[in-house]
């Protein structure tokens, strides 16, 4: 879910018409359709009816408009606290990324602190969990995006969302393992990274209260050769789902489903002797602002 697509629901529930709802969006009634055909499909919900009369809220849409309003009203209250600090505030900052830039938001966390605190400077330092865990600690980041659970009496977690994850392995293994157990999976080549993965450290705690083990690891050394090995197939790992789903489309690898949910989450971490630090204050705060958008109705 993102903000775009609360708008136009928005827009459409006060309007009741399309074409009305993209003029005042500024854009195209088949955009404003397409936003809120993806609310409905990625809740499984009707929020409209079509009559003579022009859109009609169903129930379920009446029910979740209100919490579409405060989203929306929070947003614009959190700017305007934004441009108001961004008056104030300067300096240059440092955020450490763990994922694709998209998924976590960073285009759009460039386009408010531009607009909204323009004497603030972002820089985007791309490290794994373990490596922004570390430099948070130095001082040589500002904040960071971290993968799973930690306990750091030095530091501050903010949970953003949880994170669905998937198991993704090599083609050659499809008619064999599709359908596969956990004992069978684990028995496969596993890429095992040289620092420690949230990820892998999730599914081996699975097993571990399975009583399975893995055997055949497959040793990366950093991101390039872990990506490489993937997408050559070479090796099973754990990974976000949306980018499993990217590595998946390639050919070279399958998403294998035969298992139980496995759930981590997302935190934004700084150091608790930051909390007051002004630049990372309003930083910390448009980011979870932009990650409570897409939480607030899930």
């Amino acid at each position: 879910m993102e903000l775009h697509q609360i708008r136009s629901f928005a827009m459409v529930a006060e309007t009741a018409n399309l074409t009305r709802a993209a003029e005042r969006l500024n854009t195209t009634p088949p955009s404003v359709s397409a936003h809120i055909r993806q609310l409905e499909e990625e809740f499984d919900v009707v929020l409209f009816m079509r009559t003579p009369k022009g859109m009609q809220l169903t129930s379920q849409g009446k029910e979740l408009l209100s919490k579409a309003k405060e989203i929306l009203e929070s947003t614009r209250q959190f700017s305007r606290a934004a441009r108001r600090a961004g008056n104030k505030v300067s300096g240059h900052l440092k955020l450490g990324i763990n994922a694709d830039p998209e998924y976590l938001k960073i285009p759009a966390i460039v386009t408010h602190l531009h607009r909204s605190c323009p004497g603030l400077s972002l820089e985007a330092c791309a490290l794994n969990t373990v490596d922004i865990l570390k430099q948070l600690k130095s001082g040589d980041l500002d904040l960071g995006y971290v993968f799973g659970r930690h306990g750091d009496s030095r530091l501050d977690f903010n949970m953003l969302t949880p994170v669905d994850l998937a198991v993704v392995v090599p083609a050659i293994y499809r008619d064999s393992h599709e359908t596969a157990g956990w004992e069978e999976i684990a028995g496969l080549p596993w890429l095992h990274p040289v620092t420690l993965c949230p990820f892998l450290d999730q599914v081996k705690t699975l097993l571990t209260e399975k009583g399975i083990g893995m055997t055949r690891p497959v040793v990366s050394n950093d991101d390039i050769t872990r990506t490489a090995y993937i997408n050559q197939g070479l090796a099973a790992t754990v990974l976000e789902r949306s980018e499993a789903h990217r590595f998946a489309d390639s050919g070279t690898v399958f998403i294998w489903e035969n298992h139980e949910p496995i759930v981590t989450c997302l935190s934004l971490a700084r150091l608790k002797t930051n909390r007051d630090d002004p630049g990372i204050r309003v930083l910390a705060e448009l980011i979870a602002q932009l990650w409570a958008t897409v939480q607030d109705n899930a």
